[in-house]
């Protein structure tokens, strides 16, 4: 059940600046991956026609290493010579298969992936350091999703949604996908919905 609270909330933040530095597959997303998507949204259309505000394909990403976003700006020019930059190129090529489609109570189409088996050769004591000197939470996301629309704060259009929901299926999620990672992106981003971010660094996975 979608909560007009909680999409107006996640409506403002949006509109916030918001800054912090994560490491995401995509931006932009595979073309195999994107047609999947594009399927999805197809689907979502004949039930919740003109109800969602849908990413770009040059947005959608998947964040892996998360920072918990700031309403201060980061020194985020450290990330070029720090330990846990070195530690992130060490990264292997691994695969990430779809797992289920969910509209969440704030609005957001997240589609989620199975559990992330992500090998992160990483010193916590190098995490800790980064953390402590640009000032940022960081965690690793142990079930990655995308986010693929969000709900317009719209009364006619929440209900919309609430009254379809029920019949609402993820049937056609049964066809699983499943993607190499062979890259990774150090982003630096300042909101939350990546209208201004900079790529700090492409990580080719071993």
């Amino acid at each position: 059940m979608l909560v007009i609270q909680d999409i107006r909330s996640r409506y403002l933040k949006f509109k916030q600046n918001r800054y912090g530095l994560s490491v995401v597959f995509g931006l932009p997303i595979p073309n195999n991956l994107s047609f999947y998507i594009q399927d999805i949204k197809q689907t979502c259309q004949l039930f919740f026609p003109n109800c969602f505000d849908w990413y770009e394909n040059e947005k959608i990403h998947s964040t892996l290493i998360r920072c918990k976003s700031t309403s201060n700006k980061i020194p985020y020019d450290l990330f070029e010579n720090h330990p846990f930059r070195n530690n992130i190129k060490s990264i292997k090529e691994f695969e990430m298969t779809t797992d289920d489609l969910i509209i969440s109570h704030d609005g957001a189409i997240r589609l989620f992936f199975s559990s992330n088996r992500l090998p992160l050769p990483i010193e916590m004591d190098d995490i800790s350091k980064f953390e402590k000197d640009l000032n940022i939470n960081l965690r690793l996301v142990q079930k990655p999703w995308i986010t693929l629309a969000n709900m317009k704060p719209i009364q006619k259009k929440i209900d919309c949604v609430n009254n379809n929901l029920s019949s609402f299926s993820n049937d056609f999620l049964k066809q699983f996908f499943s993607i190499k990672v062979e890259s990774l992106n150090a982003v630096y981003f300042e909101d939350t919905g990546y209208r201004e971010f900079k790529i700090l660094d492409v990580i080719k996975l071993l």
